[in-house]
């Protein structure tokens, strides 16, 4: 997951109140999928609702520009799983080595 943050083109943290709650990044053309990433700070549960309605804002602008939308979620992060869930993504163990540990799904 570490080389897919440092490739992203886009990267963009979400500050309430002072605080970093979240860290996303996209990879990916500017046409064509799109493949997310999102680090959640450990304030992120107080500040929730504001987290979700950004999260589902960008999104839907993701989907709008790119058609498709590939989460990434290390498979050991249970709240960032539970979110990408909740934000409708599927997720399944890949397949690839260079992927080893990391969930991918597509928004649905």
């Amino acid at each position: 997951m570490a080389a897919v943050a440092r490739g992203s083109g886009t990267v963009r943290g979400l500050e309430i109140d002072g605080e970093l709650v979240a860290l996303g990044g996209i990879s990916g053309g500017l046409l064509g999928p799109a493949r997310v990433w999102l680090a959640l700070g450990e304030n992120a549960r107080r500040h929730r609702g504001t987290l979700v309605r950004e999260a589902r804002k960008g999104l839907a602008a993701l989907l709008d520009r790119h058609g498709s939308v590939t989460a990434l979620v290390a498979s050991d992060d249970a709240a960032g799983r539970r979110f990408a869930e909740f934000l409708g993504f599927r997720l399944a163990a890949t397949d690839s080595p260079e992927s080893a540990g990391e969930l991918t799904g597509e928004a649905l």
